[in-house]
């Protein structure tokens, strides 16, 4: 007799809890970076970019010194997603001195945008007056955008907001992670370019929800045609992390859906399946077991949480002659 062999099927599904953002430019979480503190220049992760980090340098009094370093910022508010930006001991932010002694400024390319373009960032500080953490739009296009350009953030530890050389301050915020978006529109009256900055706003009801800007300038031609990069100007124990560039609110506040798990193989021994696959770092997912094609009745045999990438999900009671399994996200 012929030796019995059961045929294994695998289809592969995800359902996803949050939209898609077809419209997202680029971003940033300074994930895996590494667990050893580094400089800045050169680092190229996240998505979107067409340059790595660089030296935003044409200024002598800036050494262009950011510091990648393995300590992510937490926020957590009614409307933003932070779950793209990992918390592992590999992930972290973008930081500078806590002695207050100087200041930095990197920057990174994009590909010239859309005519209007948000832009979002958490943003932590100590409550010193040295603290700075801003952003820049355009900031590529003018290396010294850092001194005289558009930015917003906290700049001396003032809530901060500048255009066309311009500079607009609100009060010192207290020690603590925010959220900094920013909204730039090219040519919004006649060649003048607009830039709206809210800080630490409520988002959990969208644009509509979103109230007046903390501040907003459309008195100049300041970004020409199109957003070409971002800057980011520390200095103290100011920090950033989860920078998002996108066409709409939406796109920066919300996360990406993490990507769909990708199955590397699938083997069976005895009467044991097991499914190798990669998925969200952090994330958990489940094998759902079905004897065709129907998965409404769910039949969960195995979960696995991925770590360093990879997971591993069984079915140790294979004896049936045909299965059909689905990764599924939990």
């Amino acid at each position: 007799m012929k030796p019995h062999s059961i045929p294994v099927f695998l289809t592969l599904g995800v359902a996803l809890s949050v939209p898609l953002h077809a419209d997202l430019i680029a971003t940033e979480y300074f994930n895996g970076y590494g667990t050893v503190e580094t400089n800045a220049l050169g680092l190229d992760g996240g998505t979107g970019w067409i340059s790595n980090w660089a030296n935003g340098g044409g200024v002598a009094s800036l050494p262009n010194d950011n510091e990648y370093r393995p300590a992510s910022l937490s926020y957590s508010a009614a409307g933003y997603d932070n779950s793209a930006n990992l918390n592992g001991s590999e992930d972290g932010a973008l930081y500078y001195d806590a002695d207050n002694t100087g200041t930095s400024f990197v920057v990174r390319s994009l590909t010239p945008s859309a005519s209007t373009v948000w832009m979002s960032a958490l943003i932590s500080v100590s409550g010193d007056t040295g603290d700075r953490a801003t952003l820049w739009p355009d900031a590529v296009a003018n290396v010294n955008n850092g001194n005289s350009g558009d930015g917003f953030g906290i700049l001396d530890g003032n809530v901060f907001f500048r255009h066309n050389g311009n500079t607009s301050t609100g009060s010192a915020p207290a020690a603590g992670v925010y959220l900094i978006v920013g909204k730039a529109e090219i040519d919004v009256s006649g060649s003048n370019d607009r830039l709206s900055f809210w800080f630490d706003p409520d988002v959990s009801s969208g644009e509509a929800g979103l109230g007046p800007a903390t501040f907003t300038a459309d008195n100049a031609d300041t970004f020409g045609t199109a957003i070409n990069g971002v800057g980011v100007l520390n200095k103290g124990a100011g920090a950033l992390d989860a920078i998002r560039v996108g066409e709409t609110l939406g796109d920066v506040i919300a996360s990406l859906p993490p990507a769909p798990p990708e199955v590397t193989s699938i083997t069976k021994a005895g009467d044991t399946v097991t499914i190798d696959f990669t998925g969200a770092e952090g994330a958990s997912y489940g094998l759902n077991k079905s004897a065709n094609l129907d998965f409404t009745t769910p039949n969960i045999v195995d979960t696995a949480v991925v770590s360093g990438g990879t997971g591993t999900l069984e079915d140790t009671a294979a004896t049936d002659d045909a299965s059909f399994y689905r990764v599924e996200s939990q």
